[in-house]
């Protein structure tokens, strides 16, 4: 029997995350009054990817659970990676309490992940995503690596 999920922790994929962050601080008069999966869908953003990505963005706390873009949506036009370290933080407080940055690697997140009732291709994703949302917030993981080795590829044959 599988461990019952707390936290329902995203598994977007940073490269979509990465072009909603872009467009965010590169476009000032965008003010969208809702961000869901339509919206990412005209614009482009996350090709069947979308509902993972919006996930993403109601997790950070950027959007609220109805889809409506927060004060932090606004922040982050000023003060980017300030504001999303703060929210990175705050929404993995979990991993940043247990794992010491110097210790966050590949197989620490996985093991967190699974630990947390995902299964392990989809903690791979999950930790690939913080470890990027990481990054762009300028928060130092110095042993995580930039691509995870995914599991279903590391299998040797015998």
């Amino acid at each position: 029997m599988s461990k019952q999920l707390q936290t329902k922790y995203p598994s977007g994929r940073p490269s979509a995350i990465d072009e909603i962050f872009k467009l965010i601080q590169e476009e000032k008069d965008w003010n969208p009054s809702i961000v869901n999966v339509a919206t990412l869908k005209n614009l482009g953003i996350a090709p069947s990817k979308e509902s993972p990505a919006v996930h993403t963005l109601k997790f950070l706390g950027i959007l609220s659970q109805e889809g409506v873009p927060t004060e932090v949506f606004q922040k982050l036009r000023q003060e980017f990676q300030s504001t999303l370290a703060v929210q990175v933080r705050q929404a993995y407080k979990t991993i940043f309490d247990q794992i010491p940055l110097s210790r966050i690697t590949q197989e620490s997140l996985v093991n967190f992940f699974v630990g947390e009732g995902y299964v392990e291709d989809t903690a791979e994703y999950q930790g690939a995503l913080f470890v990027q949302l990481c990054k762009t917030a300028g928060i130092d993981l110095p042993n995580a690596p930039e691509s995870f080795k995914r599991a279903r590829f590391k299998k040797q044959k015998k």
